[in-house]
């Protein structure tokens, strides 16, 4: 199991977010240059020093919350 640290997660784009989530929720990456899927397994720790309630209500960031 890896533990990536995504650092000031609150400036990631719209299009990195909903890969990320699409990750997130199959847990499987596409390697680049593979024609393989890979399953992953992991926790992701995130930081940022943005105000993300803020972004949330702007409809610039996603809330979502996973129990897993």
């Amino acid at each position: 199991m890896g533990h990536p640290l995504l650092d000031e997660i609150g400036n990631i784009t719209m299009k990195m977010q909903m890969d990320l989530l699409r990750v997130i929720e199959t847990q499987t990456v596409h390697p680049l240059g593979s024609n393989k899927v890979v399953n992953v397994d992991f926790r992701i720790i995130a930081a940022t020093n943005s105000d993300l309630e803020k972004k949330v209500a702007e409809k610039i960031f996603e809330k979502i919350s996973i129990i897993g």
